[in-house]
């Protein structure tokens, strides 16, 4: 679930058991699902110093609110550079690196 919401559920209808006379009662059931966004950045560091003919090591890296490395990603995230160099960052992961 994602976000604080409420999900309703009713007993729409019943099979079997053998009563004579089955009545559904209630409302039916109300759970409210306490949850927050988590925010995470995607932080962008390189290389500071490079000598002629040298390679620059860019970084992109997952952290949470405090700082702390986020690696509890389910699919590979790609980050495109305005130069067109692209990052993956895999599967539980919580940073990938290019080298131009």
């Amino acid at each position: 679930f994602i976000d604080k919401s409420t999900q309703t559920v009713k007993i729409t209808d019943t099979a079997g058991g053998n009563f004579e006379k089955l009545e559904v009662a209630g409302n039916g059931a109300t759970t409210t699902i306490n949850d927050t966004i988590d925010k995470v950045d995607v932080v962008l560091t390189a290389t500071t110093t490079v000598g002629e003919g040298g390679n620059i090591v860019y970084t992109a890296s997952l952290v949470d609110k405090n700082g702390a490395p986020v690696t509890n990603i389910t699919n590979p995230l790609t980050v495109t550079l305005d130069n067109g160099q692209t990052i993956t960052i895999g599967v539980n992961q919580s940073n990938g690196s290019v080298t131009v």
